[in-house]
């Protein structure tokens, strides 16, 4: 089962396009379920979470858990994608300081 993470550091008012950017694993290879958990080292991070063509959430407050991301706890989308589908995440910190944004990606081929 593919998996895919990032940790980042994003400062005030920053806006990362997709924080796959670069993974490999990023375009599936095959039909899967996606299931996508994050968190934020403080409040006001927020996230958009697309596979494919699909939006599943357009600027969703992610929690602020200080932690590493749990499966299922803090699960914020799920999603059955095609094998060629892009998985992309954006994030932006609307935090007055620097967010520490974890995100963790499940691939499971079905």
């Amino acid at each position: 089962m593919p998996f895919l993470s990032d940790n980042q550091s994003v400062a005030t008012t920053v806006v990362v396009a997709n924080v796959l950017a670069g993974k490999f694993n990023r375009v599936l290879q095959e039909n899967s379920k996606v299931t996508v958990a994050m968190t934020g080292s403080v409040v006001s991070g927020f996230a958009t979470v697309i596979v494919g063509r699909e939006l599943l959430i357009d600027g969703q407050e992610i929690p602020d858990t200080a932690a590493s991301p749990r499966n299922p706890e803090d699960i914020i989308a799920q999603t059955v994608g095609r094998a060629g589908e892009e998985v992309i995440i954006g994030i932006r910190n609307a935090n007055a300081g620097a967010n520490v944004i974890r995100t963790h990606v499940y691939i499971e081929p079905i």
